[in-house]
Formats: structure tokens, C-alpha cells, sequence
């Protein structure tokens, strides 16, 4: 089933893949309601920006016009990797 909707009032709990198309600002926001309410396994895919300080798990590459970037996150149960200064990850519980 495919939503286009305001993803606030929305719940996340029926969904594996969550897709988002959106601007910066609201990314972050979107990323803590994706780690309440999603199920462990079910994926987050950020079309161009990144989720600020957490590393994706995957990074597709699209050959397209734009060179557009589809930023994976894998949401898992009480843990998620945080960026460090040097460019690696690490494991933080929540």
C-alpha cells in the first residue's frame, strides 16, 4: 500500500518500509517516530539526505541525472549506529 500523507499524526506501527522524500528539517523528527513505532527489521529510505550524526546502513547510489542518494536504515530493537567525528560508527543503546 503506498500513503502520501503528513507523517505526524500517522502511525508507522503497520509498516515495514517507510520512504521519505522530504527537506532536512523534519528528517531527525521522522527518524525518532520511525524507532518508537516501527517493527525491528523494517527499513527507513531517505531520498537525498542523511539522518544527521547516525550512519545508514546502506547507501544506494542511483545512476541518475541528479546522483541522487537513497540514505537505508534498518530500524533494530533498543540499539542504532552513531556516526563519530572520525567517520566510523558506533553502537548506541536506547
Amino acid at each position: 500500500k503506498l500513503l502520501r500523507a503528513y507523517f505526524c499524526p500517522h502511525s508507522f506501527a503497520a509498516y515495514y518500509v517507510l520512504y521519505a522524500f522530504l527537506s532536512p528539517v523534519p528528517i531527525p523528527s521522522l527518524w525518532q517516530k520511525a524507532r518508537k513505532e516501527m517493527r525491528p527489521g523494517s527499513l527507513l529510505l531517505s531520498n537525498s539526505f542523511s539522518i544527521p550524526d547516525i550512519q545508514p546502513d546502506k547507501i544506494l547510489n542511483m545512476n541518475d541525472r541528479r546522483q541522487t542518494q537513497i540514505f537505508v536504515y534498518c530500524i533494530t530493537a533498543g540499539k542504532t549506529k552513531k556516526a563519530t567525528a572520525d567517520g566510523g560508527s558506533e553502537i548506541v543503546r536506547f
